[in-house]
């Protein structure tokens, strides 16, 4: 029976893991004008990530198979505060 449920179990799809991040706050330089150029705008961010990479810490229970948010939200950082951007939907 085990042996059975196994190969079953096997080919089962499981739905990605999803991480949300919210409310994060950025103060950016955003804007068209030269006024919006000179100064910062506050900006609130929201993100979800969804992987199928997610699901491996959940069921292994093991630091190296996980996403540290904190990482995460520094990299996104460093990518958007040196950065001007003409249009918010960029």
């Amino acid at each position: 029976m085990w042996l059975l449920l196994h190969r079953w179990v096997d080919r089962v799809t499981l739905p990605s893991m999803q991480m949300n991040l919210h409310g994060l706050k950025w103060f950016l330089f955003i804007g068209c004008h030269t006024f919006e150029k000179e100064i910062r705008q506050e900006v609130l961010i929201d993100i979800s990530l969804r992987s199928p990479a997610f699901e491996k810490g959940s069921f292994s229970d093991q630091l190296s198979h996980t996403i540290c948010y904190e990482t995460l939200i520094q990299k996104l950082e460093q990518t958007l505060i040196d950065r001007h951007y003409e249009l918010v939907e960029h």
